[in-house]
């Protein structure tokens, strides 16, 4: 019972679907979920220990969202990875060029949760071509942080180019097909410090 119900409020504020300062009580998800209220706590409780919520009166939570500093900065730290995961030269760019391409169906024709989804994979997929288990694990750190940032600012209408990292994943990856590392490697720091400039009021 309480992995279910824990699979299903992440996936909730995964998508989104809780925005900062919305309240949550373990009451009301207890009468919609029509089940007891300790399996909802254990939930919740795990949920504020990666920073998705906080405590508030009455028992209840408050959802927490990421303020403009740790939105660039959690983007950025992971161009970083891909950066240093470039450098070993250990890229699969024909896996990259595969991802890619299904990013870009999903940019078409479904869902912006899939569409992140997907562009998470492949970051993943880059960083653990490095076979650094530090890039790897320091990602897989903040791969759900990741997803629900995107989300959020895609339900406050922070995203004016939603689907734009099709098109940077492609060139990236013309790049790494003509063995261009060093030029890859700043293409990558040029999306960074432009992803930088981009207001994200989500606290």
């Amino acid at each position: 019972m309480y992995d279910d119900i824990y699979t299903l409020l992440e996936q909730r504020f995964l998508r989104g679907d809780y925005l900062p300062d919305d309240v949550i009580s373990d009451y009301a998800l207890s009468k919609e979920l029509q089940t007891s209220r300790n399996p909802i706590r254990r939930a919740m409780e795990r949920l504020q220990q990666q920073g998705f919520l906080s405590n508030n009166a009455h028992q209840s939570k408050l959802v927490i969202g990421y303020s403009e500093d740790e939105c660039a900065q959690m983007y950025t730290y992971i161009l970083h990875l891909i950066e240093l995961a470039i450098a070993t030269e250990r890229v699969d760019v024909n896996s990259l060029l595969c991802e890619t391409a299904k990013l870009k169906q999903l940019s078409d024709r479904s869902t912006y949760f899939d569409y992140v989804q997907q562009l998470a994979n492949i970051y993943r997929l880059i960083i653990t071509s490095s076979n650094n288990i530090v890039y790897t694990r320091s990602f897989d750190q903040w791969h759900k942080p990741f997803i629900r940032m995107l989300m959020l600012r895609f339900r406050l209408g922070q995203v004016s180019q939603p689907f734009k990292e099709v098109q940077q994943l492609t060139q990236l990856s013309t790049l790494l097909h003509q063995q261009q590392l060093q030029q890859a490697k700043i293409y990558v720091q040029c999306i960074a410090s432009e992803w930088c400039k981009v207001p994200s009021p989500l606290s």
